[in-house]
């Protein structure tokens, strides 16, 4: 609770927005955690407009706990996958929720659980990214979201998004910078 009574600041806090992001990238520059919790916000948001959060089931693999913590403000079911022991919550996540320790190549997760499935770039080479995203469209049902967030080569997986008869491209990078010239593609699984 904030002192003056009430809903929790971070309940308060004005929608994320573009020009939110890019005066905040300008103040504090975009590796501060104030730009990447504002950043998650606008991320969650944008999807929460393509597939209506609210009591969704997502699976978010990689190390940005503040993307989790804002699909569960979102009022979806998070799961979040962190890649290796070594690289579990950040020390200020405010919401430790469900998480767990596995490889994005073998996610515990059973085929079509998630509604949403989200990776943060934890695997960002080419190659590797290829073999993530044919998981995180194993565990999508049919109609839901796979979002990559991809850094390095990309070339390789938009070839294989191309191969692919059953992911649909929705949406590209978004307008605001992104830190280490990162890349998200929003796909909807059709079949």
């Amino acid at each position: 609770m904030n002192t003056h009574g009430g809903a929790p600041e971070e309940e308060q806090a004005p929608p994320a927005s573009v020009l939110r992001l890019l005066a905040t990238a300008a103040r504090h520059g975009v590796h501060a955690p104030v730009y990447r919790r504002l950043h998650a916000r606008y991320r969650v948001r944008r999807l929460d407009r393509l597939l209506d959060l609210a009591s969704r089931q997502v699976v978010a693999v990689g190390t940005d706990v503040w993307r989790a913590d804002a699909f569960r403000t979102a009022g979806a079911r998070c799961l979040a996958v962190a890649p290796g022991p070594d690289q579990g919550p950040e020390p200020d996540a405010e919401d430790p929720g469900e998480r767990v320790v596995a490889d994005g190549y073998w996610l515990p997760v059973r085929d079509g659980a998630a509604d949403l499935a989200y990776c943060n770039a934890a695997f960002a080479r080419g190659p590797e990214a290829v073999g993530v995203l044919d998981e995180l469209a194993r565990i999508t049902r049919v109609g839901g979201l796979v979002c990559l967030s991809l850094t390095g080569a990309r070339r390789p997986v938009v070839h294989h998004i191309r191969r692919r008869s059953d992911l649909d491209l929705l949406d590209r990078a978004p307008v605001v910078p992104l830190p280490r010239r990162r890349t998200e593609l929003v796909l909807r699984r059709t079949g």
